[in-house]
């Protein structure tokens, strides 16, 4: 997981994605939703590595990143 979310190696997300599709369908859920990733995490990792994996589920933006400023103690 580290090597797919962290060093952006997306095609490992095809060995995950299949067990959470099964999992999404085999359980009692209303709905699900992908956390969001902030813009600067966007461009760095290039991608949102929770939907990639979710990719092919019905998803739900629910969530949203809030930007606060930074407070210098």
């Amino acid at each position: 997981m580290q090597q797919y979310k962290f060093n952006g190696d997306y095609k490992l997300r095809k060995i995950f994605n299949r067990e959470l599709i099964n999992l999404v369908h085999t359980s009692d859920m209303d709905l699900v939703v992908a956390v969001p990733v902030s813009r600067h995490t966007m461009m760095t990792r290039g991608f949102n590595q929770v939907a990639s994996l979710l990719e092919g589920i019905e998803l739900t933006e629910a969530l949203q990143v809030k930007v606060t400023k930074k407070c210098n103690n």
